[in-house]
């Protein structure tokens, strides 16, 4: 059994102009989860948002795939269809789109999705909110322990 490392799990706010022009993951999925947000809002069904969070990516020229399965390996025997990413981002970020009141069933999720997939970080992004800031999760793989911190940031306007 592998260990994670130290998991951060914060929001993310609206990214600046100078994270976006480095062209990290994060800003961009951030970019694309407030574009959508702001043309419908909140209260719409979840395949809507996956749809036009798909369109915002494409529109935006992110790289990304799409309902991406990963393996996983249980008792040496690998099982090939383990879970499905809505999204991966750059080839590195799994980004997750919902629209429901999220839990800390989201955390423990995210948690093994990383553990799983191998990558360092992943994105909850969730539609049922009444301010965007509040519905992206942000989970990143740090160095130590398996560690889940809930951190609100300050807003960056």
């Amino acid at each position: 059994m592998s260990t994670l490392g130290n998991l951060k799990i914060v929001q993310q706010d609206k990214p600046t102009k100078e994270e976006l022009e480095k062209g990290e993951a994060g800003p961009l999925i951030a970019q694309a989860a407030f574009y959508v947000y702001g043309a419908l809002g909140p209260g719409l069904d979840e395949s809507i948002y996956k749809e036009c969070f798909y369109e915002e990516l494409k529109h935006q020229n992110i790289p990304f795939e799409r309902d991406v399965l990963f393996p996983m390996e249980y008792r040496g025997r690998r099982i090939e269809q383990a879970f499905h990413a809505d999204f991966v981002v750059g080839g590195r970020a799994i980004v997750f789109v919902i629209a429901e009141d999220k839990s800390d069933l989201h955390n423990f999720q995210i948690r093994s999705l990383l553990k799983l997939s191998g990558m360092q970080e992943a994105f909850i992004v969730n539609f049922r909110v009444d301010d965007m800031r509040k519905g992206i999760t942000r989970a990143i793989v740090q160095t130590g322990n398996i560690l889940a911190e809930m951190k609100k940031q300050e807003s960056v306007n």
